[in-house]
């Protein structure tokens, strides 16, 4: 009820005047209510006045501290600090979700490179481009941007590359 199209979509409050306070009412019990994280970031990335409620990253904190292992709060929270242009903490926290996974994601490391092509990292872009793309990752974007920017190395010579090294 309290995260309604009209919330999500930043209109205006389900049963209160802020679209806040609803995301507020869900946040508080429940603070790693993945919808609500993303609306609340999505919020504050548009100029959304704190009010007297959390900021974005207390929502985050409460959610990561209350669920550590969540791997999704992590996902959303790293899109919330890339947009910010934190992208070192929005790697930390991409790098800390692969760890908490039993198996490799394509998503998540798809996610990383690009992440790592944002600070120019492009030896690390690539090991993960080539992970997330040896998983059958579909979408060509990361490799199409690496490739822009002459740092893409297929999955073959990066496989090359890393047998080589000492």
């Amino acid at each position: 009820f309290h995260c309604s199209s009209h919330v999500q979509q930043l209109i205006r409050g389900q049963s209160t005047n802020e679209v806040l306070g609803d995301l507020n009412f869900i946040l508080m019990p429940f603070p790693n209510h993945h919808r609500s994280l993303r609306v609340v970031a999505r919020y504050f990335l548009e100029g959304g006045k704190q009010m007297r409620f959390l900021s974005a990253e207390c929502y985050f904190d409460r959610a990561i501290r209350g669920y550590p292992d969540d791997v999704v709060v992590r996902q959303i929270y790293s899109m919330y600090l890339a947009r910010k242009g934190r992208h070192a903490q929005a790697i930390e926290q991409l790098q800390e979700a692969v760890q908490l996974l039993e198996g490799p994601s394509m998503e998540l490391h798809y996610n990383l490179a690009l992440l790592y092509a944002d600070v120019k990292d492009y030896d690390r872009a690539n090991e993960h481009a080539a992970i997330a793309y040896g998983l059958g990752h579909p979408l060509t974007g990361l490799r199409d941007r690496l490739v822009r920017e002459g740092q893409w190395r297929s999955q073959e010579a990066f496989e090359k590359g890393r047998s080589a090294a000492p």
